[in-house]
């Protein structure tokens, strides 16, 4: 297997997901955002081994969040658009990965977690101190 192949992926997923958070974002946000970028990235590759773990890394982000079902089964679907965006590269084919990380930069993407987020009311929350943690 071509170590190349599975390294780039890798490293433009920990960049963003890492680095680039403004540091307002809400951990809610955080965590759906890089499910999409997880979700995105196994879709775009064919590669077993990243695909099974970029899968693991996106059911993680669930299992830290409270999205709605709903929520992440829209965001598969906008996930899947935008795969189909046209990003050729000038040296033939497309820039798959690309298409990934605008998607997980986009203002529609933003505007589907305000849609869903669970941070709209301390009353969506169990317990006050989680929603303080993963909201403010």
């Amino acid at each position: 297997m071509d170590t190349k192949r599975l390294i780039l992926p890798f490293f433009l997923f920990s960049m963003i997901s890492c680095g680039s958070q403004p540091a307002k974002m809400a951990k809610e946000e955080v965590h759906f955002k890089n499910f999409g970028l997880a979700t995105c990235l196994a879709s775009s590759f064919k590669i077993e081994e990243l695909t099974e773990d970029l899968s693991k890394a996106g059911n993680g982000y669930i299992q830290r969040g409270n999205m709605s079902t709903d929520a992440y089964g829209e965001l598969r679907l906008m996930a899947k658009s935008w795969q189909e965006k046209d990003y050729p590269s000038k040296h033939g084919g497309q820039v798959r990965s690309a298409k990934c990380i605008d998607l997980y930069n986009s203002e529609e993407l933003h505007q589907l977690y305000l849609k869903h987020t669970p941070c709209k009311s301390i009353k969506n929350w169990w317990d006050k101190e989680d929603y303080i943690k993963n909201c403010k």
